[in-house]
């Protein structure tokens, strides 16, 4: 699986509705065609995650209610900070285990949605 990952905050009127740092944008199978955007605005990661179910990868998209903030995110301390760091986005995509995800997954529903 890949997930598109928002790295820097995008502020909104109404903070329920902001983007936070470490939450996951979209979900898309292995070998997905990002665009430029993507694959190149400094407030994006692209990752590619092994061994990680479909299912599991969605549960990261999941929202408290239809406009709210995400019920899980990533914590990016615990991703490699060399890529999460480089806004330059000299590698477009990075790719870790599915232990390693899940390691970095924070939220008050983890332990029953992932695992």
């Amino acid at each position: 699986m890949e997930i598109l990952l928002r790295v820097h905050e995008k502020a909104h009127e109404n903070r329920n509705l902001m983007c936070a740092a470490g939450d996951v944008v979209v979900v898309c199978p292995d070998g997905w065609q990002w665009s430029e955007l993507e694959r190149k605005q400094p407030f994006w990661r692209i990752l590619r995650i092994v061994g990680m179910t479909a299912s599991d990868a969605l549960l990261l998209t999941q929202s408290q209610s239809r406009i709210a903030r995400r019920v899980l995110s990533l914590d990016l301390r615990k991703l490699p900070q060399a890529f999460i760091n480089d806004d330059s986005r000299s590698e477009a995509m990075l790719t870790i285990s599915a232990d390693s995800m899940r390691s970095a997954i924070v939220g008050k529903a983890l332990t029953k949605v992932i695992g």
